[in-house]
């Protein structure tokens, strides 16, 4: 029987293309992102993928490796993007920590300041209570109805004046010791 050369049956994967490697027909090669089949009936080298004479693109993932590369892009800006908001919240709380921390010394100040103040007060009218001195607006009272509170002092003076009468204090306990 006699021997019939049908020639290459399949194609045969030559890997990634290469300009010094010898290519023949069925052979096919990748790229970065796309696999192409050498078509020509001659052996060659040296021939670039976008000669038609030559190689006939069979996966062309040009899109894809596009798209990957504006999404990889786009996620790049998301990430840059939450870098600087968490930045912005890191600044943020350093203003807030700083801010509590200028209320809170604040705060201890006016509450040293109100102490001093009422020390001093309470001081003062001691004094005018011992010394019987107080001022003009202490020394008569005045009111509708008779007076429900204690006087200051003995001989301090309170005025009804819905009732027109007049009450003279004769003690410092309670309402009862104005008379």
């Amino acid at each position: 029987m006699a021997e019939i050369a049908l020639g290459r049956m399949a194609f045969n994967d030559k890997g990634i293309h290469s300009l010094t490697t010898e290519y023949r027909k069925w052979d096919f090669v990748t790229s970065t992102d796309s696999t192409y089949l050498y078509i020509n009936e001659t052996a060659k080298k040296g021939e670039p993928l976008n000669n038609a004479a030559y190689w006939k693109c069979l996966a062309d993932g040009k899109p894809a490796t596009l798209a990957a590369a504006a999404a990889n892009e786009k996620a790049g800006d998301a990430n840059q993007a939450a870098i600087a908001a968490n930045e912005a919240k890191d600044s943020i709380q350093d203003d807030e920590k700083t801010v509590a921390q200028s209320l809170s010394e604040l705060n201890a100040k006016v509450k040293a300041l109100e102490a001093v103040v009422a020390s001093k007060t309470i001081e003062r009218l001691e004094v005018a209570k011992e010394l019987n001195m107080h001022g003009k607006t202490n020394l008569i009272l005045s009111g509708s109805g008779a007076a429900t509170f204690a006087p200051d002092f003995v001989g301090q003076r309170y005025i009804d004046i819905t009732g027109k009468v007049a009450y003279t204090a004769f003690g410092v306990t309670n309402a009862g010791d104005w008379k």
